[in-house]
């Protein structure tokens, strides 16, 4: 995507795609776990 990423002290990072679209980046020891949320956000 071309965009630095921060993780947070869990080892995560949360993108917010569009108004709706959120997409959670977890860093495991091994594997990195995506996890995706539609949901609408209001003042958006």
């Amino acid at each position: 995507m071309g965009l630095p990423l921060t993780f947070d002290d869990n080892n995560q990072c949360l993108l917010l795609l569009d108004s709706d679209i959120f997409t959670s980046i977890e860093a495991k020891d091994d594997i990195w776990l995506l996890n995706g949320m539609i949901i609408p956000v209001s003042g958006y």
